[in-house]
Order: structure tokens, then C-alpha cells, then sequence
């Protein structure tokens, strides 16, 4: 067996199933692992403890002691970095990211279709930012995650009705799940995502997976 890509599956699933709180069922596929003598690493420590202790109940001190674990170890999770391809140049974002020779124009256009989102019923969802920090510092921290950026990135080098294409490093998560799928609802333009676990496709506000990420 290709024990580096069994990881890689047996990440991806324990990701998702504590990012969506299901405590008991995350720690039964976390124990499958030793049965299939896969070594797990740092990410798949961050998804299991980080994910399932702050979607129960927000034991921020024992987060922190497990990133300081990991770090220790040299052990760490892999920054967000989303990739869009636009008139044959491929584009990289990371969160936060005010690199890009247009960061002005892109923030500015992030802004206002936020604002456009809101007026549509979306709130941003800070319970999927793992860091105890002040409640404003999170709704900035989803905010100008690098898969939203590369999508504004999109939107403003191409046309409406246009497929908007990109690729993750990592899981999509929830908050962005949610922005995009409305995203695809107020632009009309049709957004595929590949993340690390499978393709999206995000159109007139629906998504091809029913709502599953």
C-alpha cells in the first residue's frame, strides 16, 4: 500500500468529519489508522483536535497546546493557498495575502461584494476560524481567505456568465462554502473548486454536492 496517499485520504475524511462536529465517528477513523499501520502527521492532528475542540467547546488553551505539540515536533498544517488560472497565467493566493500587485483593487472589490452578500442573507461564520481571537479580527480573518480572493481576482478579470476555475491546497471551508455557492448566485457565473478532497461546482447559488463540503 502507498501509505503517503492512504494518509492523505484518512486526513481528508478526519478533516471533515470534525469540521462538521461529528466527535465519535472523527476519533473511530483516527483509530482505523494504526489498524492500517499509517503513521499519522501534523494535519492529521490539527483536524482531529483542533477541529473537534473548538466545534464542541471552544477549549482554545487545549488548541494551543497542541499546535505547540506539533510545532515541537516539526510538525505543522499546511497554509491555505488557492490558485486560479486567468487568460493562460496562473494566479497564487494565501490568506491574507496583500502581495498581488493589484491587492488594492482586489480588497476594495472583496469589500463591496461582501456587502452585496449580506444584503442577500450571508453572515460570516467565525466558529471556522481555530485561533481565540477577537470577534472582528475573525470576520477579517474568513474574510480574505485565499480562495475568496482568488475568486474576486477572477471576477474582476473576467466577464459575467464566465467559469471561474480553482484549485486548494486544503479542505474548502464552511464559511467560504457558503459565500461562493451565493456568490455563484449574484454574479452568475459558474465556480468550479478542487480542493484536496473533491471538485465543487458552485451555480445560481447551488452547490453540486447538496451542501456537503
Amino acid at each position: 500500500m502507498m501509505k503517503g496517499k492512504d494518509r492523505v485520504v484518512f486526513n481528508a475524511i478526519i478533516s471533515r468529519l470534525a469540521m462538521n462536529g461529528h466527535v465519535r465517528a472523527t476519533f473511530g477513523v483516527f483509530g482505523q489508522l494504526e489498524k492500517y499501520e499509517i503513521q499519522p502527521d501534523g494535519n492529521t492532528f490539527v483536524g482531529l483536535l483542533c477541529g473537534t475542540l473548538v466545534k464542541v467547546s471552544h477549549r482554545w488553551d487545549e488548541v494551543e497546546k497542541v499546535r505547540l505539540t506539533l510545532n515541537e515536533k516539526g510538525m505543522q498544517k499546511l497554509p491555505g493557498c488557492s490558485w486560479v488560472e486567468v487568460d493562460g497565467v496562473v494566479h497564487e493566493f494565501l490568506v491574507g495575502d496583500t502581495s498581488y500587485p493589484m491587492s488594492a483593487k482586489i480588497y476594495e472589490k472583496l469589500e463591496s461584494l461582501l456587502k452585496e452578500l449580506r444584503e442577500v442573507g450571508y453572515s460570516l461564520t467565525i466558529e471556522f476560524v481555530f485561533f481565540d481571537i477577537e470577534e472582528k479580527e475573525k470576520e477579517y480573518f474568513l474574510g480574505c481567505h485565499s480562495q475568496k480572493l482568488a475568486v474576486v481576482f477572477s471576477l474582476i478579470n473576467t466577464g459575467t456568465n464566465d467559469i471561474i476555475r480553482i484549485v486548494k491546497n486544503i479542505c474548502v471551508c464552511g464559511d467560504c462554502h457558503e459565500a461562493i455557492k451565493i456568490i455563484s448566485k449574484v454574479t452568475w457565473n459558474e465556480i468550479i473548486v478542487r480542493d484536496n478532497n473533491r471538485f465543487y461546482c458552485f451555480r445560481e447559488g447551488s452547490c453540486s454536492y447538496g451542501d456537503y463540503w
